[in-house]
């Protein structure tokens, strides 16, 4: 197994005082697009901001043009909350954002307990998560995977 940095995973700004986070992520290797990769990474951090942050709200966006990325966070339970009108400047041309959230719920509670984030998280014995403590996520140094 080749081991190499192909993109990265954010949770935060934190905002403890409302519960609510945002959650942004990229995977800069195109060879390992369309894997399920980013899926199974936001749905660990989805799974660490609920039951180990106790967050009630996550947040995220993606440009209209990213279908991909439309597509991995529905698959994660994210909806669309709103579209910014012009926001963005992709390629010459002013493109939309659209935002989306994922609200723990009834639904997403039975589908944690269920297996729904469970199943898709890697468990394999090279697959760690560094996990700080809410003093260091305050300043900034979030969630690392590590190797």
């Amino acid at each position: 197994v080749e081991e190499s940095h192909i993109g990265n995973i954010k949770l935060g700004p934190i905002r403890f005082k409302h519960l609510s986070a945002e959650v942004s992520y990229f995977i800069g290797e195109k060879k390992c697009w369309g894997k399920g990769i980013a899926s199974k990474c936001i749905k660990k951090v989805i799974l660490y901001a609920i039951k180990d942050l106790d967050l009630k709200k996550i947040n995220a966006s993606y440009y209209e043009k990213n279908i991909s990325s439309a597509k991995v966070l529905k698959k994660c339970g994210f909806v669309v909350e709103g579209i910014r009108q012009s926001d963005i400047v992709f390629e010459k041309e002013r493109i939309k954002s659209v935002l989306v959230g994922y609200v723990v719920n009834w639904l997403n509670k039975f589908r944690t307990t269920s297996g729904f984030l469970n199943k898709a998280i890697p468990n394999k014995k090279n697959f760690t998560w560094k996990v700080l403590d809410k003093k260091e996520l305050i300043n900034g140094q979030g969630l690392e995977e590590q190797q």
